[in-house]
């Protein structure tokens, strides 16, 4: 691990050894921040949570005996549940026992239950914000994507025959100027937005059951069908407030930072597509890497426990309550919430395990679909599947997949590194100082990038070895084999970490 100026810690994609540690950590306080469950009668706790460190040193021994057997490879998580009455304060229930068996990552990057071999994949992300772009269709919309679990995501869009705003949610399109009149914004503020002809013509295109049908969108099935107009007013206005984005692409792409959904990042939203549609300003690049954050294993057991996948805790808290006690917390009861991502699961895939080029191939692996990023093959624009100049140096633009997936199934290049931060950091000079530094798309959105200068590149080129030819034989001279210091020379029992140093 690599720590850089910013704060943010860098990595290898192939870095096994880090990545467990992280996985053994994040899941650890996934867990203990997950507790107490409580609700107005009980509370469930927990102490002395922790793995035991023996138990974290798998020998081959273990590995061989989980292969032949159909075992799985994982360490106990244990810790002392206790479960109380919060009416009177008295102890009801108290068990010791294994929280999970967090699944080992070997030295080779894989999981095993099973007896099988399992590689769990990076994944692209697109991050929250407002992004205008035109559809495959031809149309220009802005969509509204807020962080998944914090309010519903949208598509704002202009019907270009007559100028009039709609609003797309859950698949129903909605006319916008009368939600946002009732929501509480004035004509002058939409006039400034739009031009008085657009919103002109929006007036004229009034619609009654647009509010409501924008309440009932927005509710779903916490709507309350005789609520007066300020209430529904109230518990829309409180629904976006929820509704988080990331301020850092808003800022890009709105010209506005917000932090929020609010009805300003509506109008915002509605007035940047306007002036995409004059020409006034250029869409924005949704497929830019700056948009995007990247995920890996340790990134997907943790967001597992903290959203609590399956829903078990809840599940436990329903049970314990009914029963008071604690009878159905069974030994390893989270297990299927961390397993859940290795088995039948599109981020992971089955592989043999035996060929070290293949594991590191997988290992460099970057897809956009699966759990948390893009739900079908059907709902990936062609624009996302081409090479993207913002990738230069960071993905590999030949290695693909051949096959449906093309263009969003990619390879990080060797030099790329996974930040804390969820961005991808590579080793760029920097002019002016000359220093090799590690940035992040971000960072380099507003920064120039070139190739160098011709003549500096006589540096990096290695002149061809002279030949002796015959009539049927060519052979090259003989070339002294690469010096490996004895810091560099990979640990024992990692295969891979030999291949790395091959390519590094």
């Amino acid at each position: 691990m690599q720590k850089l100026q910013n704060g943010v810690t860098i990595r290898d994609f192939y870095s096994p050894e880090e990545v467990r540690e992280d996985i053994f950590r994040r899941v650890l306080d996934g867990y203990a921040s997950k507790f107490p469950l409580e609700n107005d009668s009980i509370r469930i706790e927990l102490a002395d949570i922790g793995y035991d460190e023996k138990k974290k040193d798998v020998s081959l021994e273990d590995y061989e005996k989980a292969v032949l057997t159909g075992g799985r490879l994982a360490v106990p998580l244990r810790a002392k549940v206790r479960l109380t009455d919060k009416k009177f304060g008295h102890l009801l229930d108290e068990k010791e026992l294994t929280l999970a068996n967090v699944p080992y990552m070997t030295d080779d990057g894989t999981f095993v239950v099973g007896g099988n071999h399992y590689i769990t994949n990076n994944q692209a992300r697109l991050k929250p914000g407002v992004y205008a772009r035109t559809k495959d269709n031809g149309e220009l919309e802005s969509h509204i994507n807020v962080r998944p679990g914090t309010g519903p995501s949208m598509r704002v869009f202009m019907e270009p025959e007559n100028g009039v705003f709609r609003a797309s949610i859950d698949k129903s399109s909605i006319k916008l100027y009368p939600v946002l009149k009732a929501l509480g914004i004035d004509d002058d503020q939409l006039k400034e937005a739009w031009g008085e002809e657009i919103l002109r013509k929006n007036q004229e295109a009034w619609d009654r059951g647009a509010f409501p049908k924008f309440y009932d969108k927005m509710l779903k099935n916490r709507a309350v069908a005789d609520a007066s107009e300020d209430d529904k007013r109230v518990q829309i206005l409180e629904r976006l407030a929820k509704a988080e984005l990331d301020p850092e692409v808003t800022g890009r792409t709105l010209g506005r930072a917000h932090q929020n959904l609010s009805l300003q990042t509506i109008v915002d939203a509605s007035r940047k597509l306007l002036r995409v549609n004059r020409g006034e300003e250029d869409e924005d690049d949704r497929d830019h890497p700056a948009n995007r954050t990247y995920h890996s294993a340790d990134d997907f057991l943790a967001e597992r426990v903290k959203k609590d996948a399956g829903s078990l805790a809840k599940t436990l808290l329903y049970r314990a309550t009914y029963d008071r006690s604690l009878k159905h917390l069974r030994p390893g009861y989270f297990t299927p919430q961390l397993e859940g991502l290795i088995i039948g699961n599109q981020l992971s895939q089955l592989t043999a395990g035996l060929n070290p080029m293949e594991l590191y191939d997988q290992h460099k692996r970057v897809i956009q679909l699966g759990e948390g990023g893009v739900g079908s093959m059907e709902s990936i624009p062609m624009s996302s599947r081409n090479l993207h100049a913002g990738e230069l140096g960071m993905v590999d633009p030949i290695r693909s997949s051949e096959s449906r997936s093309i263009g969003v199934d990619q390879r990080f290049t060797m030099s790329a590194m996974k930040g804390d931060d969820n961005h991808v950091y590579y080793p760029l000079r920097n002019r002016k100082t000359g220093k090799i530094e590690y940035l992040n798309p971000v960072q380099l959105a507003s920064k120039s990038v070139a190739f160098p200068k011709p003549h500096s590149l006589k540096s990096f080129m290695t002149p061809l070895q002279p030949v002796t030819q015959t009539p049927s034989v060519i052979s090259p001279q003989p070339v002294a084999p690469p010096v490996v210091a004895e810091s560099q020379m990979p640990k024992q029992g990692s295969l891979m970490r030999a291949v790395d140093l091959l390519f590094s």
